[in-house]
């Protein structure tokens, strides 16, 4: 039980640190979902659960159309 409790809460403060880090425009959109494991669509609706506006540069769009 405790020990759920604190993987919980370890998960929650690496989810704010990069929300922390995407707000002030260290990391781009990719990388704070890759940081957090989802896709770029949960991310964008977990920045606005919490009223973060959309931080999009140049180099994001270059990131996105970037071909692998």
């Amino acid at each position: 039980f405790l020990r759920r409790i604190i993987i919980k809460g370890l998960k929650e403060a690496e989810r704010q640190d990069a929300i922390d880090s995407y707000s002030s425009g260290e990391i781009s959109l990719g990388k704070f979902s890759e940081i957090l494991q989802i896709t770029k669509w949960d991310a964008l609706d977990l920045l606005k659960e919490r009223g973060i506006k959309l931080q999009y540069a140049i180099e994001d769009l270059e990131e996105d159309l970037e071909i692998d």
